[in-house]
């Protein structure tokens, strides 16, 4: 009987987890062979969900806990995580029992290049970062300062400090929405990056204060921006108050690379006068 190749396998594997949703057939060929489970494993769980509100559909949903238990249990999981999508749970997850020995377990994520975090509470609420108990922003901010991270969500909190972005020098991909930043942040760390923050995909709006102008116009303690937004390819924008619309217009104005714009909301017909002379 002949045997197929390891790396046809893997080409094969690839094929069928692009139909498969939950995995379910993965999970079967996991079980085929050892040299199968690591092809299968770095589909399975390229993408981890964390912590969000259970609904019709799933009945169960993975929380902290489980995360914990999972990378302690088999370690070698951590390797195959690219995108983990943390939610905070109003009542739930601000125990900060649960978070007890977390950011040592998320150092294990090495290979992490998406993260979105985002508060469930009622509604529109926003959680106070300022606010948070310590076990938990050392948790989020041992992620956000991963090195191999380069897209990062951030919705549903306010009072954010953009310094903690600042050791993001990879980052090239940030999206808020119903964000917004401390007005007072002065805490740099005391040896900055080279540069800026280079971004080539923003997406900001609904909801978002001065987010976006912080985002903007915020600079380091030695006089740089935080972020370089000139070298833009993508923009999207929802124009809901006029802020938003100054925010998008200075971008337009400073940005000769820009190929994609997306924009909506309520007043995002406001722009066109801005449209109009940009360089195609």
């Amino acid at each position: 009987m002949p045997v197929i190749p390891l790396d046809v396998v893997d080409v094969i594997l690839d094929a069928l987890a692009c139909d498969d949703e939950d995995f379910t057939s993965l999970k079967a060929c996991s079980f085929a062979c050892r040299a199968f489970l690591p092809l299968c494993r770095k589909h399975i769980f390229a993408s981890i969900t964390i912590n969000k509100p259970k609904d019709r559909q799933c009945c169960f949903t993975p929380n902290t806990n489980t995360l914990r238990k999972l990378l302690v249990t088999m370690p070698e999981i951590a390797g195959y995580v690219r995108k983990l999508r943390f939610g905070i749970r109003l009542g739930i997850t601000l125990n900060t029992q649960d978070f007890i020995g977390l950011p040592e377990i998320l150092t294990r994520l090495t290979r992490l290049n998406t993260l979105i975090l985002l508060y469930y509470g009622h509604g529109n609420t926003k959680l106070d970062w300022k606010i948070m108990p310590l076990p938990i922003t050392d948790a989020m901010l041992c992620l956000m300062n991963l090195p191999t991270l380069t897209s990062l969500e951030l919705k549903y909190f306010k009072n954010f400090p953009i310094s903690a972005l600042l050791p993001h020098a990879r980052l090239q991909h940030l999206n808020i929405e119903f964000f917004d930043v401390a007005e007072m942040d002065d805490a740099f760390p005391a040896i900055l990056p080279v540069a800026p923050i280079q971004l080539v995909d923003y997406t900001f709006g609904v909801e978002c204060g001065i987010g976006p102008k912080g985002i903007l116009e915020s600079r380091r303690s030695d006089g740089q921006l935080i972020f370089d937004l000139t070298n833009l390819k993508k923009i999207t924008a929802y124009c809901y108050v006029i802020e938003d619309i100054d925010v998008t217009e200075t971008i337009l104005r400073r940005n000769t690379h820009l190929t994609t714009i997306h924009l909506s909301g309520k007043l995002f017909y406001k722009v066109w006068t801005t449209l109009i002379h940009f360089p195609v």
